[in-house]
């Protein structure tokens, strides 16, 4: 037999001819080759790919394969007569690519921004269906349900525009997009930066001595930088939500404001406030009326705060056959039951209440600021009125009020008194005198005076020692007073005397002030001496000094004249007429000194030219110049005219 063998170039061909392989998977290709003589050499090669690695022989082989591995694939064949290649089509499919974007993009919003939410997927085969969602805050579940407006509605993109941001908007948004391989999401978060708000606080009722605890719920994006709280009277309590605080007294009623702040990204910084009524039940609480509250003279025994605590009563004194109007009055809360006198009068010595016509009560507003017209106390005030006082009317009066404080009616009643209206007889004791305003002015003090019928004190002031009567400085109806117009270098007695339309008490005993020259200082009262002393004794020894001199100079002239020549010149110029040149060696251009010389001595009379202005005397060689004070005035000594003169002089 023969065997006929006809040589071929390779006849080449690739299965399957189209691979599809999804992402991430494994491509297998298969190159089947015919030749004669028998192929030599196979290769791979791909259109973008710079080298195909993972083949052996005719078999390709690529594990987790990428986007990068889709393309056409090309393998060529090899023997001695020639080469020849086949072609196949690799298609990857992938699940989309998103992408999500805020526009504008921004690290924090702020509420009423617009925003623009847009997400676009890319895959294969393309995208059949893209949404977008909010991420619910509470669970790991979607809500398509925002306030937004649909712009672009695609397989592969969508788009909402949402016109104004508010705090709901605030949150995780994604974007889920899918294909026949799988799907894939993408999310961004938007900071919608807000408030703060403080919620609404119910109002709180606490009884007296009880417990205040009340919380401040702010909603804030971000977290507040600082919470405070703030008492009625703009105290701060606390820098957290929680106010707490114990033993609430009446005292503590009112409005509690809680103030939050919020920093933003932008640096601003913004604030909300929140108020809480708080009212503090409490039993009716007794307010004795001040004097000038009445038209009867009437003064408390003691302050409201001290006469509420011990019950002291308070006295009103009128005259028999005068009006008189008794008062008390009442704080507290709740108010009375509806249809109750909210104070009720009673006669001590019957126990009966007093006929309600001569009862006239209203109601007073005590309560001031922000505090938005609510009542936090009830405060009534109550007189009973007498007419015309009748002796019998004299005697002790009960006034009394209740209300449901704690549950059950709560009651109090407190003492008047009224008296018969005379004369202070008790005098106010002085408390300090005060010299002010450089010792210029001089405030006195005093101390009231208890349980009497006072309207003005006056005070008075004389020389101290003296049995004058005092003279009137003034009238107040307050407790102190300014004395002006009091001389210097005096001592003077002051004092006070309590009066009323029936006349003044004994004025106090007095107390001594010194009043001193303006600028000087002072020590006051009994101890400080009399500053006339200095002013007495520094005239005497300036008389004393100047007879001392008058008496030396008559002894001078007398001894100069015995000594001076006959044949006397007139003295140079400068020098005073009729003055020896021995006796006034050294005067200088008229200046009356004389700076020493044999003897040093003048007796000197007018006229003189120049005027000296002071003569200096040295001690010479005896006569009167020695033990003279070195600087004596121009009028210690008399020049003279000419030596006829002299001699008539002496």
């Amino acid at each position: 037999t023969v065997k006929l063998v006809i040589d071929y170039p390779p006849i080449v061909k690739i299965q399957p001819e189209v691979q599809t392989v999804d992402e991430g998977g494994t491509l297998n290709l298969i190159c089947e080759v015919d030749a004669e003589p028998e192929a030599h050499h196979i290769s791979w090669t791909h259109d973008t790919l710079s080298s195909v690695s993972g083949f052996r022989g005719n078999v390709l082989k690529i594990e987790h394969v990428t986007r990068a591995h889709q393309g056409i694939y090309t393998c060529t064949a090899t023997n001695s007569i020639s080469s020849n290649s086949a072609e196949t089509r690799v298609q990857i499919q992938y699940r989309p690519s998103v992408t999500f974007q805020a526009h504008p993009a921004r690290a924090a919003y702020r509420v009423g921004d617009p925003v623009r939410l847009a997400c676009s997927a890319q895959g294969a085969p393309r995208p059949t269906h893209t949404t977008i969602s909010k991420l619910a805050a509470s669970a790991d579940t979607h809500s398509s349900v925002f306030d937004r407006q649909e712009t672009v509605n695609e397989p592969d993109s969508r788009e909402y525009q949402i016109a104004s941001l508010t705090n709901d908007h605030s949150g995780t948004y994604e974007c889920r997009s899918s294909n026949s391989v799988g799907e894939t999401t993408k999310s961004i978060h938007l900071t919608v930066q807000y408030g703060p708000t403080i919620r609404a606080m119910d109002d709180v009722e606490v009884e007296e001595g009880g417990d205040l605890s009340v919380k401040c719920q702010v909603d804030s994006s971000p977290p507040p930088t600082e919470i405070v709280w703030k008492s009625p009277t703009g105290l701060t309590l606390a820098r957290s939500q929680l106010l707490q605080t114990s033993q609430l007294g009446p005292q503590d009623s009112g409005r509690y404001t809680c103030s939050a702040e919020t920093t933003f990204h932008d640096n601003s910084v913004h604030h909300h406030s929140q108020h809480v009524d708080v009212f503090v039940t409490y039993k009716p609480k007794y307010l004795p009326c001040q004097a000038e509250e009445s038209s009867t003279w009437g003064r408390p025994v003691a302050s409201p705060a001290t006469a509420a605590a011990t019950a002291t009563p308070v006295v009103f004194m009128a005259g028999e056959g005068e009006e008189a109007r008794l008062c008390c009055q009442f704080t507290m809360y709740p108010p009375p039951p509806p249809g109750e006198p909210p104070v009720t009068w009673y006669q001590f010595m019957n126990q009966s209440a007093v006929d309600s016509s001569r009862v006239l009560t209203h109601e007073r507003t005590v309560d001031s600021g922000d505090d938005g017209g609510v009542r936090f106390h009830f405060h009534y005030r109550s007189e009973l009125l007498f007419k015309s006082v009748r002796e019998s009317d004299y005697g002790s009066y009960y006034c009394s009020s209740a209300n449901p404080a704690t549950g059950a009616a709560s009651s109090r009643r407190a003492e008047v008194k009224l008296s018969r209206l005379a004369a202070p007889t008790t005098s106010p004791q002085m408390r300090a005198v005060q010299q002010q305003d450089d010792g210029r002015a001089v405030r006195v003090s005093w101390s009231g005076v208890p349980n009497m019928a006072v309207n003005s004190y006056q005070v008075g002031y004389r020389p101290r020692g003296s049995d004058a009567d005092f003279t009137r400085a003034g009238t107040t109806a307050q407790s102190e007073l300014l004395l002006t117009g009091l001389a210097p270098r005096r001592q003077y007695e002051v004092a006070v005397r309590a009066c009323n339309p029936k006349g003044c008490s004994q004025f106090s005993t007095p107390e001594i002030t010194t009043i001193p020259v303006p600028g000087q200082q002072t020590g006051g009262g009994d101890n400080a001496p009399p500053p006339v002393r200095a002013i007495v004794v520094v005239p005497v020894l300036l008389i004393g000094l100047v007879l001392l001199i008058t008496l030396f100079s008559v002894i001078c002239k007398r001894y100069r004249r015995r000594r001076r020549p006959t044949n006397q010149r007139l003295p140079s110029k400068g020098m005073p007429a009729g003055a020896h040149p021995d006796e006034l060696e050294g005067l200088k251009g008229g200046h009356g000194e004389l700076d020493g010389g044999s003897g040093g001595h003048c007796m000197i009379v007018p006229p003189y030219s120049p005027p000296p202005t002071g003569i200096h005397i040295t001690e010479g060689n005896g006569g009167c110049g020695g033990g003279l004070p070195h600087s004596l005035p121009p009028s210690a000594c008399e020049y003279l005219a000419d030596p006829a003169a002299a001699a008539a002089a002496a």
